[in-house]
Parts: C-alpha cells; structure tokens; sequence
C-alpha cells in the first residue's frame, strides 16, 4: 500500500486516537536538520543544492562530491522506490561530511540520509566503490523502513505508561508500546545490502564468504536472536545483523522470488502486524526460526560439499590466540611487525612485534608507529 494511501487510511482513526491520548503522552514528531555526526559545525560554509527527489546540505568545498553523489542517488531512486510501492513524504534530505571515520546512516523518522565521502575500506568486505555503495545502501535502508511503517515514519510507536510516586512505601509502575515502525536488523541491514548487490555496487564477495563458510563449518553460526541485535564484539556485529542477514535475504529472493522481501516489509505495515515473526508467516508460510533453520541446513551442506571436493586440506598455524584481526604486517630482521587488536573487541589495537622462530608470543609496542625504523 502507497504511504500516501496508508496516511489517508488511518487518519481519521489517529486523529480521534491521538487527541484522547495528548492527556496521557505527547507524540512529539522528529524534526528533520542539516546536522550530522559532528554536530552543527557552525565553521563550515554549508551550501545546499536540490534535485528532484533529494536535498543536499554539503560543505562548499565538497561541490563535486555533492554533484556525483546527486548522479548516484537520481539513479537509484525509481528503481528502489517502485519495489517496495511507496511514495515518500517528500524530497529526502541528504548531508554529506567527511572524516577519518567513515559511515551511513538512514532517518527515517526524519527523512533523511547521512553519508561520510571517504572510503572506509572495511576489512571484512571486499573493495568496491565507496560512494555508490552507500548511497544505495542508505537510500534502501530509508525506503524499506519507511515502506514497513503502519503511519507516518516520523511517528515510531504509540506509548502509555503509569507511575506512582516514588516516594510512596509501595510503588505501581506500567508500560506499554505499541510499535509502528519495526527495524529488525538482520532485514533491515541484509535488505539495504541487497539491494545495493541489485544495482551492481556491492556483493557477496569472498570475504564474506569466507566469515560465513567458516562459522558454518565449525557450527559457530550466530543464533536468529543474535541476528536481532549489534553485539559488543565487532566481529560478531558484522557476522550477525550484516554478513548473516545479507545470506538469509539472499536464500529468501533465491527461493521464495524477487518480490518476496518487499512483501515482508509491507506486511509490517498492517496495522495487526507488530512481530517480524508474523509477517515471514504470512509472506512466505513458515516462521522465522523455519526459516532460520532452513538457510543455516542448506549453506552448511553446500560449505561442507566444497570443502570435501578439496581432498585432504593442508593447514597452517596460528601464531596467536585470542586476536581476531591483524594487520599490515611487515618482516624486519628476525621479527614480524603489525597491528593487532590482542583479543580485543574492536578493530583497532596496537602494534605487535613476533619473533620468526618456534616462539608464538606477540608483544605489544608502546612506541608509536613513526619510531619504528629499519
């Protein structure tokens, strides 16, 4: 059902709804702003340019980027917009920014994007252009989400809540919610790289593969309710609501067609449908564990034909133990130099120097980077 069409549905309903519940809770819209991760930034010369479906707020020395980043979001917009049968509440308000940190975001309680210029380069995924990626990234984040709110995306839920004074010996308190946007990641995040995968611009690469293949082969594939939530371990983070929910998003369209997903985030819309549960039922006929349970049994049947197609594997060892991710490593002497997050949770760290031998202790430098010569 079009937004538009959905809006007019429900609006003489909310409007009855809302004006009883203003005594108890007051549903205070999101304001849309021209402000990014760093917040107003009030020495940047912010200039703002319009197309027909985006408005762009970009620093003025950013012109160029502004213009190819306009190119790619024109480009995308019918396409994702018309599968998932929608008309957005107006031109989409783009910010762009630029920093050693690198990300996207989409707002849909704003209608709004915002995109970091440079090239996060992340390791676990393979290269491929940075700029084209995440406009489509953020763009079907925003449309998905939006095609899946049950009223206007500004407005997330419906809250009543009670409490007693809390000076008072015995206390009463309650809450309710009922939802009207759901963003369950694994769909949300396997949805927005799909559909960037749809136009060319990212991929089920061999990185990904590789994370996938060898959680499977070792049983070590993170549970559906792990798929729901970022974990505090960046590995996970990216094994769970990514790397996991691109492959279940891929088994979906593989087996149940193209359109299958969109009917999923527009069944979310029904006003009745408040579990993401429900609405794989009614989509597809099983629930979301069925479903869960039948991906993980077929790519694990088809990593474990390919590895025994490969005869007996001839292995290496590994140097350390706890650490998940080491990088640049250079061979000086009779040492190995590189970064190394030393089982930490994050992809960050320090150096590491490992002695070429029988020894498998890594030690951590203190010494910055630049003292380090040949």
């Amino acid at each position: 059902m079009p937004l538009n069409e959905r809006h007019r549905l429900f609006s003489s309903f909310f409007a009855t709804s809302l004006l009883c519940a203003t005594a108890l809770i007051p549903l205070i819209p999101a304001k849309a702003q021209a402000i990014g991760f760093y917040g107003n930034q009030s020495d940047i010369q912010w200039k703002t340019a319009g197309t027909e479906h985006f408005q762009f707020i970009y620093p003025a020395e950013y012109s160029e980027h502004a213009a190819a980043v306009s190119a790619y979001a024109e480009a995308v917009y019918d396409s994702v917009v018309s599968r998932y049968r929608i008309d957005l509440p107006g031109r989409v308000n783009v910010s762009l920014n630029n920093a050693l940190y690198s990300n996207g975001n989409a707002v849909p309680s704003e209608n709004s994007v915002h995109l970091w210029l440079t090239n996060w380069d992340f390791k676990v995924r393979s290269s491929h252009g940075w700029i084209s990626d995440v406009v489509t990234h953020e763009f079907s984040h925003l449309v998905s989400i939006e095609s899946g709110s049950k009223i206007l995306p500004n407005i997330y839920g419906f809250q009543v809540g009670y409490s007693d004074y809390y000076n008072e010996r015995t206390t009463t308190d309650f809450l309710s919610l009922f939802p009207f946007t759901l963003q369950p990641l694994w769909l949300a995040e396997g949805t927005a790289q799909y559909e960037s995968s749809r136009m060319g611009f990212d991929s089920w690469d061999t990185h990904r593969d590789m994370l996938l293949r060898v959680a499977a082969l070792n049983d070590d594939l993170l549970s559906l309710e792990y798929m729901h939530n970022f974990s505090s371990n960046s590995l996970y983070a990216e094994l769970g609501p990514y790397n996991q929910g691109f492959s279940l998003v891929r088994y979906i369209s593989k087996h149940y067609g193209e359109t299958a997903v969109p009917k999923i985030w527009s069944e979310l819309s029904r006003f009745h449908r408040v579990t993401l549960d429900a609405a794989i039922e009614k989509v597809l006929g099983l629930s979301e564990k069925e479903l869960y349970n039948a991906w993980k049994k077929e790519i694990t049947e088809q990593y474990q034909a390919q590895k025994d197609s490969l005869g007996t594997l001839v292995e290496g060892t590994k140097l350390t133990e706890d650490a998940f991710w080491q990088d640049f490593p250079i061979v000086a002497g009779k040492h190995i130099y590189g970064i190394s997050n030393f089982g930490g949770d994050w992809f960050d760290g320090g150096i590491f120097k490992m002695p070429l031998g029988d020894e498998t202790r890594d030690e951590r430098r203190e010494t910055p980077p630049r003292s380090l010569t040949a």
